[in-house]
């Protein structure tokens, strides 16, 4: 309150608005100020208001957001089941779907957690061997035995694993009937296939083409399944 003086020397107060704080509002006052603060902004004022007056509450919703992006593809990772996995030497395929399709369709894989990797990013350098990176990818997948079958060029096969236990042998894999119908394309730990629908279903330039089961494949019977249905003429 003021204070003011009279003309006879005394003084007399004069009452004065009272003060109103932000604690004392109403939550629909406070969100009418809100309002009007924002109107009285320029859009770049707005912005930067809305960003530092609102940034606790937008980085919580970004951390819940991630945390239930992280459960749900968590949740989805532990449901997958990996049937078959392939690794593909110099492939042009740019889509892998179709043939992972026809193989799903084929072997009656119709669960939507079951699945079907093709690793098509494999090439060769000058010396018909795995260029440094395709080696890399190649030695780091067979290590943690996520690869079932290999396609192959002859040339690679013959430079980098015709010695050596990389591969299961076939003979002994597969049964007598399937042996016999394979003929002279199976040799021991590898088939040699010669006008294939397999190089045409992996977009493959080459022929002959070399397919191997890795030695530690996570699912060997399931190849045993493909070789029986695809590679048969």
């Amino acid at each position: 309150m003021r204070i003011e003086w009279k003309p006879d020397g005394e003084t007399q107060e004069q009452p004065t608005e009272p003060v109103i704080h932000e604690s004392d509002l109403t939550k629909e006052q406070k969100r009418q100020m809100e309002k009007q603060k924002l109107r009285e902004m320029s859009w770049g004022k707005r912005i930067q208001y809305i960003w530092m007056y609102y940034k606790p509450a937008m980085a919580a919703v970004l951390v819940i957001a991630l945390l239930i992006y992280i459960v749900s593809v968590s949740y989805r990772n532990s449901k997958i089941d990996t049937v078959l996995s392939f690794a593909v030497v110099e492939s042009r395929m740019e889509d892998t779907t179709e043939v992972s399709g026809k193989i799903r369709e084929t072997l009656g894989w119709d669960s939507k957690y079951q699945e079907i990797t093709i690793d098509s990013s494999l090439f060769l350098d000058e010396e018909n061997k795995l260029n440094y990176s395709s080696q890399m990818s190649f030695s780091t997948k067979v290590g943690a035995a996520s690869i079932d079958v290999v396609l192959m060029p002859e040339e690679l096969y013959e430079s980098s694993f015709h010695t050596g236990d990389y591969f299961l042998n076939l003979e002994e894999l597969l049964d007598a009937d399937t042996c016999e119908k394979l003929g002279e394309s199976l040799q021991g730990e590898r088939l040699v296939l010669q006008n294939s629908s397999v190089a045409e279903d992996f977009s493959l330039p080459y022929e002959p083409t070399i397919v191997c089961v890795v030695a530690n494949a996570p699912n060997p019977e399931h190849a045993i399944r493909w070789i029986e249905e695809f590679c048969i003429s």
